[in-house]
């Protein structure tokens, strides 16, 4: 494959300082310095610790404050690693003191390895016995499932079931309604374990796919037209102009 680049800016004369890192400055020794900080202000920016150590006399690069910051944040919050480690602990312990929740730990193991077999995360399940029968008990039948993508080093996904109180606080002798937005496998599972069940879409993750091959200000509007059409009829309307 040949790779091509294009020059859409030339400046002949730079005027840019000559950067002065300080190599003596280790991530240790950062980390140590900015710990007490972060632990009150963990969202600090880079920017903003590169300031607070000028008090030292000191100019790390960035990618120095990067790699102090993560040392800095494990030794507050502890490390992503060890606290996969210490999973099955969490779920021995939320057994033993929410009785009737609900929890399952799935690993892997690696084999690849001739004399040390290793354990490897796969997925966890939680669910709490007092939210569980607070929601029975007292919301509205609409549950909501959604998943996002974790940040963390090791990536990952979270699912969550939400459900809302919108009756105050009592049951309604309604179908139960589950929404979703059409995730791979939802809509299926869904169907399998509550057949009778009402499905609905969401309509902002609908229009994402839809922009994908109809783009435009005027599509646009149609479609969310029939999405806040309140029949069946209308919403075709829309669809067909």
């Amino acid at each position: 494959m040949v790779v091509t680049f294009q020059v859409k800016t030339y400046v002949p004369n730079h005027t840019c300082v000559r950067s002065d890192p300080t190599k003596e400055a280790s991530a240790e020794w950062i980390a140590s310095k900015i710990e007490s900080v972060l632990r009150e202000n963990p969202g600090m920016k880079a920017r903003g610790i590169r300031n607070e150590l000028k008090k030292f006399g000191v100019n790390p690069q960035y990618m120095q404050i990067y790699r102090a910051k993560k040392k800095a944040m494990e030794s507050i919050e502890g490390s992503y690693a060890e606290s996969f480690g210490r999973m099955s602990y969490y779920a021995d312990l939320v057994l033993a003191k929410n009785e009737g929740s609900a929890v399952t730990l799935q690993c892997d193991v690696d084999e690849t390895e001739p004399i040390h077999s290793t354990t490897i995360f796969k997925r966890f399940f939680l669910g709490l016995s007092a939210l569980r029968d607070g929601f029975l008990e007292g919301c509205s039948p609409f549950l909501g499932f959604d998943w996002c993508h974790l940040k963390g080093p090791f990536g990952g996904v979270l699912l969550a079931a939400i459900g809302l109180d919108g009756n105050n606080g009592f049951s309604v002798d309604k179908p139960w309604t589950f929404m979703s937005d059409r995730q791979k496998g939802l809509v299926e599972t869904i169907n399998d374990v509550v057949p009778h069940a009402i499905n609905r879409r969401c309509a902002r993750h609908i229009y994402a796919n839809f922009r994908n091959q109809f783009a435009g200000t005027a599509l646009k509007r149609y479609f969310w037209q029939a999405a806040r059409s309140y029949s069946a009829a209308v919403s075709t309307l829309h669809f067909i102009r």
